[in-house]
């Protein structure tokens, strides 16, 4: 639900973990505090639609394998990310 919150520029809170816990993506509540906190502050949320457009573009173009694969540079793009994440290391993403 909350991707596809934001892929409909919704604000998102987080309780607990996800690949979208992303500082200008989405807010986040780790305890009953936290949580209090945001929604008191909710009503002045501010959605970062271009940096939440960006992670998008990231999760789409580098993170998810594209199924299926179809052609030869698609396998050996997906190797390398692959072979990437195995070493420890996701592809590098540049806040916009």
């Amino acid at each position: 639900v909350g991707m596809q919150a934001l892929l409909f520029g919704k604000p998102v809170l987080v309780l607990g973990r996800a690949n979208f816990t992303v500082p200008g993506v989405a807010a986040t509540a780790d305890n009953s505090e936290e949580l209090d906190q945001a929604f008191d502050a909710a009503g002045d949320w501010d959605i970062d639609l271009k940096l939440t457009d960006a992670f998008l573009r990231f999760l789409a173009d580098e993170y998810y394998v594209p199924w299926p694969i179809a052609d030869a540079a698609t396998r050996e793009r997906v190797g390398r990310q692959v072979r990437s994440r195995l070493e420890g290391r996701l592809t590098d993403w540049i806040q916009p």
